[in-house]
């Protein structure tokens, strides 16, 4: 390598390494930037939820588990739109409109936490449904209650939780967790349960499990 090459290899090396001493800086930046944001508003009011969509079982499956988990949070369905302060959406075409780029949503909520002076009620999208929703669709019920969980005002977490974005990979050993279910854990999890209590009142419900409700 002739000299002058080598020097130049020399610098862009030391360039490439001052950049890489940049980026932990960076995200320590961003953190900082979004835990400064405000907490999100906690409802006063039950949420109340227009369900014109053929998710009948998993919406209605859904807005159960956190019912009856034990917290002053409350879902209630309703029948019009104009009495909603959530609409569930089933569509294909709207939920891949409103995801976030890279993303591969199969739902989505418009809006976390309580937003005052709202001009219109939050959505929540959900892929299309089908003809005849089968029995028991818990992934689908997975998706509402982790939905329902940001309308409440909760964010993404790692662990297991109904927060966490991996729905089937929520770090939860459900034998050990709760030994005589049988079933997929698809309802709000005792941490989830615990930080809505703390924001809301109430305390978890020592009956309270998190599988699918079978209708």
């Amino acid at each position: 390598m002739a000299p002058t090459a080598l020097v130049t290899a020399v610098r862009r090396l030391r360039a490439a390494f001052a950049v890489l001493a940049l980026l932990p800086a960076l995200v320590t930046a961003a953190v900082a930037y979004a835990s400064s944001s405000p907490a999100p508003k906690p409802w006063p009011h039950p949420v109340r939820v227009y369900n014109p969509t053929g998710w009948q079982i998993a919406v209605s499956s859904a807005i159960d588990a956190w019912n009856r988990a034990g917290t002053d949070a409350r879902f209630l369905l309703v029948d019009s739109a104009v009495d909603a302060d959530v609409i569930i959406v089933a569509s294909h075409e709207l939920l891949e409109a409103v995801c976030p780029e890279d993303y591969d949503c199969i739902g989505y909520a418009s809006q976390i936490g309580y937003k005052p002076g709202a001009s219109a009620p939050a959505r929540l999208y959900l892929p299309s449904a089908p003809t005849k929703e089968p029995r028991g669709p818990a992934m689908t019920t997975a998706t509402v209650a982790h939905e329902l969980g940001h309308i409440l005002g909760l964010v993404h977490r790692d662990g297991c939780s109904i927060m966490n974005s991996e729905v089937l990979q929520r770090s939860c050993d459900q034998k050990q967790l709760y030994p005589a279910l049988d079933a997929f854990l698809c309802g709000p999890m005792p941490e989830d349960v615990d930080e809505i209590a703390a924001r809301y009142g109430g305390r978890r419900n020592p009956a309270y499990t998190p599988e699918c409700v079978k209708r």
